[in-house]
């Protein structure tokens, strides 16, 4: 019969195991993409086998979409803390750490649609959806509230439109012909594509401002007659 210390004991325990799982899991992604992770390799990682691993993380799936919340979470804090107070500077900064530095980001965020979403249950996809979205719309009202030149709303579209262009696959998109671009046009394309987009913001921010004011902001942002 377990006793309450021993209850305690092996939660810490699972605790302490899932902490090292999941900086397996990063360390793994550092490297190479979220397809590639196996339980074997999981197994050589931690010390653990595969019934351990199991006791704690029940698919491959799982550990993957919470690894990823972590590090969404993460760039969502970047995110504000380098646009709040708007410093054009600290956010190209942010940008070359993501691409040049961050290798795990993209290949959860490249696997997240393909791969992770599709092997979760219907019930964990739609609780994980929400974690996201409530997420990204408290990222974008944080942007809206510390940005002066945004209006309501703007910082949810930011938050995406962002890390899509972070994402690989919007770039093959538009060097489409041309096959995978070297890194250092990646970054130039990231960096004057998010830069232009938050100058074209700016720039119509007092239209934009009253026409949001008397409710003439069209759904994609921009003031009508």
């Amino acid at each position: 019969m377990r006793t309450p210390g021993s209850i305690a004991l092996t939660s810490a325990l699972r605790s302490q195991r899932r902490t090292m799982i999941d900086a397996a899991t990063l360390a793994f992604l550092k490297e190479q993409p979220a397809a590639a992770l196996t339980f074997k390799a999981l197994e050589q990682l931690t010390g653990l086998n595969r019934r351990a691993l199991l006791r704690v993380v029940h698919s491959k799936a799982e550990l993957l979409i919470a690894v990823w919340w972590t590090e969404y979470e993460r760039w969502c804090s970047a995110l504000v803390k380098a646009m709040v107070p708007y410093n054009e500077d600290k956010i190209r900064q942010l940008l070359i750490r993501y691409i040049r530095d961050e290798p795990a980001f993209h290949h959860l965020r490249a696997a997240l649609y393909p791969v992770i979403l599709p092997a979760l249950s219907a019930r964990l996809r739609t609780d994980w959806q929400a974690r996201f979205d409530q997420l990204s719309a408290k990222t974008g009202a944080e942007l809206d509230a510390g940005v002066t030149w945004l209006v309501p709303g703007d910082g949810i579209g930011l938050v995406a439109v962002i890390e899509g262009a972070l994402a690989a696959e919007q770039t093959r998109i538009t060097f489409i012909n041309v096959g995978d671009p070297p890194p250092d046009v990646h970054l130039e394309w990231v960096t004057r594509f998010v830069l232009a987009a938050l100058a074209g913001l700016q720039s119509q921010a007092p239209r934009r401002k009253t026409a949001a004011a008397k409710h003439r902001l069209s759904k994609w942002g921009s003031a009508t007659p």
